[in-house]
């Protein structure tokens, strides 16, 4: 069934680079800032498809592609799975986010050293964002740090005072998401945050036409005004 339904992807295809329905994943801590930014472009240059939008983990995303539940992720990790393909679309940095009562200077730069130092609230092992941060900032794990199972939650834990954090830049754009309780810092080193990147199936007929797709993407993120976006800009 799995040859038969890629003989149909495929003679749609010979016809149009996408025709249809178009099942697309993207993990948690990225569809609700992403997608906003993005639709409308989709659906003006891509106005024969049907968008079926799903939210899920990436371990899990991965699988419902092996089982062609999906046609493309959005992903921020190297695919696990061999019979996945990748592009890069866009680097999407960190920001340090800090309880206002630590008293910091709003946007000044932050070494790493010093998140290190900090107390900091983490997501629920289920994000790889979570892996991130516990790779970035050398801890030993879960194990003694609060948890919050959202982005969103964890937003309320830096404001509350609970901890700081880690957020990508996406997630934490105007208007201040924060209540005015947490201060926002660039990290001073280059280089500290995230690869977003679309993952399909090796053997999809399409993949010319999805890595168009992902293409199209990256350079929407590049320009203007779209890559004021990834900046924490004062």
């Amino acid at each position: 069934m799995n040859e038969a339904r890629e003989f149909l992807d495929l003679s749609v295809s010979l016809n149009n680079r996408f025709d249809g329905e178009l099942k697309i994943g993207v993990i948690p801590t990225l569809g609700p800032y992403l997608l906003p930014l993005i639709l409308k472009s989709l659906r003006t240059d891509y106005p024969n498809v049907q968008w079926n939008l799903f939210e899920e983990p990436t371990q899990t995303l991965e699988q419902m592609l092996a089982d062609r539940e999906l046609d493309v992720a959005f992903i921020a990790t190297a695919p696990k799975q061999e019979h996945l393909a990748c592009t890069d679309l866009f680097f999407e940095p960190f920001v340090f986010a800090s309880p206002i009562e630590l008293n910091r200077v709003p946007d000044s730069p932050i070494e790493m050293a010093e998140v290190m130092q900090s107390k900091l609230v983490l997501l629920s092992q289920e994000h790889c964002l979570t892996d991130q941060t516990v790779a970035l900032c050398n801890l030993p794990g879960l194990q003694g740090q609060r948890v919050a199972s959202s982005l969103e939650m964890l937003r309320h834990f830096v404001a509350l005072g609970e901890g700081a954090a880690l957020f990508p830049v996406l997630s934490v754009g105007t208007p201040d998401r924060f209540g005015g309780l947490a201060t926002l810092h660039p990290i001073s080193e280059k280089n500290i945050g995230r690869q977003v990147r679309l993952v399909w199936r090796k053997s999809d007929p399409r993949t010319e036409y999805i890595a168009d797709f992902g293409a199209f993407i990256g350079e929407k993120m590049a320009n203007s005004p779209m890559k004021d976006h990834l900046t924490l800009l004062p």
